[in-house]
């Protein structure tokens, strides 16, 4: 293979993974009231039909722990007033739950999206 081959598929492979992998799939959460992770979302689940490599987060008060295997590990935190667009695998039907990030103070202004 000539070397011009082989630098437009590296380039064709590196635009590849630096593109959006979808329409957003936006994940909705209240406040669990307490400092718990909140209840799986039977919804957010069903919605994520296909594998997704971004999360894409915003909150205000608080701040906010992800864990994207229901619940059993923090993967993710921001503290109040951050957003983050991560490249994370996130697989189909992934269990992904929320818990504050300081103790005793609800977060608002929660946004969630896969892609």
């Amino acid at each position: 293979m000539s070397y011009q081959k082989r630098l437009a598929l590296a380039a064709e492979a590196a635009v590849a993974a630096l593109v959006v992998r979808g329409v957003p799939i936006p994940q909705a959460f209240a406040d669990p009231g307490a400092d718990t992770y909140t209840a799986t979302s039977a919804g957010n689940k069903a919605a994520l039909t296909r594998a997704c490599g971004r999360l894409r987060v915003i909150v205000a008060n608080s701040g906010v722990v992800i864990s994207l295997n229901g619940g059993s590990t923090g993967h993710i935190s921001l503290p109040a007033n951050c957003m983050d667009d991560v490249d994370v695998p996130i697989p189909v039907g992934c269990d992904i739950r929320v818990k504050r990030y300081t103790p005793g103070t609800a977060f608002t202004g929660l946004i969630v999206e896969v892609r």
